[in-house]
């Protein structure tokens, strides 16, 4: 975005005016006065007000949660299974299961027919079998996008709580 000062090219830094022209408003009391110009989402085809990055709230959001602007959502899922939903949003590099779908907190989630569960969740009960009354799973690699079985675990709250912290102590 440009100074709005006219005849100015300079890149806007503050209230849509270079560094020396907001400067030179803030001297002589002029702020007030000042209209914001607010330049479009950068994303091609969105028309909304730029926000954070140059991006509206939507796709600022979207590169928050998944690392891209891209849209996340899918159309229903006719005549798949809840493997192949579940598929399609992995990534699978040497060690861990990156989910890639979308994401609620830390955690991914794994929609199918109407039914939102916690994709790691799913994963563990899918592959390996049910969790145990009482206990939560613990991703051992310590990525909580990470669904590959192999590095889930169930525990007890306490002991995932536990790990946690201990884990934090070896970082530090």
């Amino acid at each position: 975005m440009t100074c709005s000062a006219a005849g100015c090219d300079r890149k806007a830094y503050c209230r849509g005016l270079c560094d020396p022209h907001y400067r030179q408003a803030l001297r002589n009391n002029e702020l007030a006065r000042v209209v914001r110009t607010v330049a479009p989402c950068a994303v091609d085809g969105c028309d909304k007000p730029s926000r954070r990055r140059g991006w509206c709230e939507t796709h600022a959001r979207r590169w928050y949660e998944h690392g891209h602007v891209e849209d996340t959502r899918r159309p229903p899922t006719f005549g798949e299974t809840a493997l192949e939903v579940f598929e399609k949003q992995v990534d699978r590099t040497e060690t861990c299961w990156q989910w890639t779908g979308n994401v609620t907190g830390r955690y991914g989630r794994l929609s199918f027919k109407g039914a939102d569960t916690q994709a790691h969740r799913w994963s563990y009960e899918h592959f390996v079998g049910p969790i145990p009354d009482g206990l939560e799973i613990d991703h051992t690699c310590e990525n909580t996008r990470c669904v590959n079985p192999g590095h889930l675990e169930p525990v007890t709250g306490r002991e995932n709580v536990r790990r946690y912290h201990e884990r934090k102590r070896a970082r530090a």
